[in-house]
């Protein structure tokens, strides 16, 4: 499942001005609730959606209906990027528009995620290249569905909504 963080910091902020958005930030949320995502550390993974995340963000989740290979194509390709680091100048493309090429050993958030489902076999978005995906973006995926969210607490807290 997808998670879409509306975040709380003065980067988020800026990143959700930018993109006319109310998402700056974009994860994966295991079966088992461990969460994977690419964030300043690089691509990592962690216990639950609270891990890292300012208390007080609110984050929505977003899924389709996947067969058990989709599912398994997804996390694998994911854990596969793991420790692999965070794309700066990815993200500076953005506010820059530069068609520079993307660095295989770096992601940034939402480009990983629809990359992951590329790998899968799952086209979010028709036409669009993974590097130019921002978190909003995710949310536009006509195959996509809302399925509820919560707002974070201290890591390790659990939390329903």
């Amino acid at each position: 499942m997808i998670a879409l963080y509306e975040g709380t910091s003065v980067k988020s902020r800026m990143i959700e001005w930018w993109s006319w958005s109310q998402f700056s930030h974009a994860s994966w949320v295991k079966r088992n609730g461990r969460v994977v995502e690419a964030w300043r550390g690089g691509v990592s993974e962690w216990p639950t959606i609270h891990h890292n995340h300012t208390p007080g963000t609110r984050v929505i989740f977003l899924d389709l209906d996947l067969t058990p290979e989709q599912v398994e194509r997804i996390e694998s390709f994911l854990t596969s990027q793991l420790g692999k680091g965070y794309d700066f100048l990815g993200v500076n493309r953005f506010l820059t528009r530069s068609q520079t090429p993307d660095d295989p050993e770096r992601w940034f958030c939402s480009e990983l995620i629809f990359a992951a489902f590329l790998h899968a076999g799952i086209e979010l978005l028709a036409r669009v290249e993974a590097r130019k995906v921002m978190p909003v973006m995710l949310f536009y995926s006509p195959l996509l569905r809302e399925k509820g969210g919560i707002v974070t607490k201290e890591a390790g807290a659990i939390s329903e909504g």
